[in-house]
């Protein structure tokens, strides 16, 4: 049998721009910068905040150069791993890694995408090694344009019974209470982020997908 493939890159979805940061639809964002911790930037020049670089693509077929988002990498259990931020918006995040998979030279299986998921509670988490969109734009996008063969980290964000319109409530931001146990979250996606590149995808999803009371 083989073995399954080695995360090579770790994926953040979120809307791009500081209103929408503090926002629930954010978190995959806010997993990867904080995984970004000590990063060796990728490509230049520097942003004006962020630990992140630009990522600058090659010329496209239009002669504009494409700016899919920012990059670096860092030593992430025990092995250099590529972090990216999309730096367009949620449904168009597909084509921002895509540009960014041609030029580090990855597969879509080789990736692990951290992203928000209005289906479960907040303080859940769920590894799945592929799988369809569900109702999240970003990963249908991605779905479209790269298919579903790759792993995703799909981190809970919504408390009772969400009585507002979906668009609505994913770009609402977190009350504070909320972003006290953000905090805790955020700490625990890194864990198992950690625990997924250096023991495999399958190790990580026994930590991850227990019920944690």
């Amino acid at each position: 049998m083989m073995d399954a493939p080695r995360i090579q890159a770790v994926i953040g979805l979120g809307n791009p721009g500081e209103k929408y940061r503090s926002t629930r639809h954010n978190v995959g964002y806010r997993v990867v910068e904080a995984l970004s911790l000590g990063c060796e930037p990728t490509n230049s020049p520097p942003p004006r905040m962020s630990r992140l670089r630009r990522f600058f693509g090659r010329t496209s077929p239009d002669g504009l150069q494409l700016q899919p988002g920012k990059a670096c990498t860092r030593l992430i259990g025990g092995r250099e791993i590529s972090l990216f931020l999309p730096d367009r918006f949620m449904n168009r995040s597909g084509e921002s890694i895509a540009v960014f998979l041609k030029e580090s030279g990855l597969n879509p299986h080789e990736i692990l995408v951290v992203v928000d998921d209005i289906d479960l509670p907040l303080g859940r988490i769920r590894l799945k090694p592929s799988g369809g969109p569900g109702t999240h734009n970003g990963l249908r996008n991605i779905c479209e344009v790269l298919g579903t063969n790759f792993p995703r980290l799909r981190l809970g964000i919504h408390r009772d019974q969400v009585r507002e319109k979906l668009a609505d409530y994913v770009l609402s931001n977190f009350s504070p209470e909320e972003e006290m146990l953000l905090e805790e979250i955020i700490a625990r996606s890194r864990e198992i982020i950690t625990l997924a590149i250096r023991d495999g995808l399958s190790t990580a999803m026994n930590l991850a997908n227990r019920k944690v009371t």
